[in-house]
């Protein structure tokens, strides 16, 4: 389920892409607050997809009443089975019912997570240099604000 409601996007167990498929560097922002936690099979974390391709791209989630933020990597093995590769992961609890302020900044191999203004992961990572950016509502219900991404050199 996707739909907009007084101005915020809200998205159900599901995504929204955003164009750019040969963007580089960016910086994505975005308020995020998850409303309410699904009774699903699996674990899908809501939060932030980026430089996402078909081939995979970089997630950063956050399972909110959790005790940490994750950033990994969406990728197909050899065999073509789809995985999720944990790069880093940092302390940082996320609250149902509470908005949060993300920026993810990609510039060549190096990224920022920042969370209401903090940066929380900064790494070195070249493993996808290029695409999308989604929303991720994983096994939520998750409603989104302000989102902008901004172009970089």
């Amino acid at each position: 389920m996707h739909e907009v409601r007084q101005g915020e996007l809200v998205l159900e167990n599901t995504r929204a892409i955003f164009g750019l498929p040969a963007a580089t560097n960016y910086v994505v922002r975005v308020r995020m607050c998850v409303k309410e936690l699904l009774r699903l099979r699996g674990t899908r974390l809501p939060g932030v997809g980026f430089r996402s391709s078909q081939g995979g791209g970089y997630l950063l989630g956050a399972l909110p009443d959790d005790k940490e933020l994750w950033l990994g990597a969406d990728y197909f093995d050899a065999d073509k089975r789809h995985r999720i590769g944990t790069m880093v992961h940092t302390a940082c609890k996320f609250v149902v019912g509470q908005w949060y302020s993300l920026q993810v900044e990609a510039r060549g191999t190096h990224i920022q997570l920042l969370v209401d203004g903090r940066r929380i992961i900064d790494t070195q990572d070249e493993s996808f240099s290029q695409g999308t950016v989604k929303l991720l509502a994983g096994n939520a219900r998750v409603h989104f604000d302000d989102f902008s991404v901004q172009l970089l050199p």
